[in-house]
């Protein structure tokens, strides 16, 4: 649609963040809200479907997603643009829901501005073997979503 797309998100000083940083830019989406920081490895979701069509995710439970911290949003919130998307917000620990309320309260502030957001519950079941998790059962750390609309938003 021709619209200018920016990223913010965190991601590793590491191989999977050095290509997909250059692929994301080589696609035109503007990449100055992306921090990249060393000692932590980029995360890489596989999403799988279920016969019911309900989504299962095998992820790292020490990659990049889970390091997006609300200081990570907001010091590149001048770099958002009118429409504002979170997705898979609930997968870090460090954006619970206070955070993501005061998030969401900024964002609002700017006019004409249309926030998007999957407020998808993360139910992530982890395997001490694999590192890896599946979305069959809250997992220990995960900010569950709220129940009834939060009127923080309207």
């Amino acid at each position: 649609f021709g619209l200018r797309v920016n990223l913010i998100t965190k991601i590793g000083a590491d191989d999977a963040g050095k290509r997909l940083l250059a692929k994301i830019a080589d696609e035109g989406v503007i990449t100055d809200g992306v921090v990249e920081e060393d000692g932590i490895s980029t995360g890489i979701n596989i999403v799988l479907f279920d016969k019911a069509g309900e989504r299962h995710f095998l992820t790292n439970p020490n990659g990049s997603l889970r390091k997006l911290s609300e200081g990570d949003i907001e010091n590149n919130m001048h770099e958002m643009g009118r429409i504002v998307c979170f997705s898979c917000m609930f997968i870090s620990p460090l954006l619970d829901i206070p955070a993501m309320t005061r998030i969401f309260k900024l964002i609002k502030k700017v006019p004409n501005t249309v926030l998007i957001v999957d407020m998808t519950k993360a139910n992530v079941i982890f395997s001490e073997t694999s590192g890896l998790g599946d979305t069959t059962s809250p997992a220990p750390d995960a900010p569950q979503a709220p129940k009834k609309p939060d009127p923080c938003c309207d």
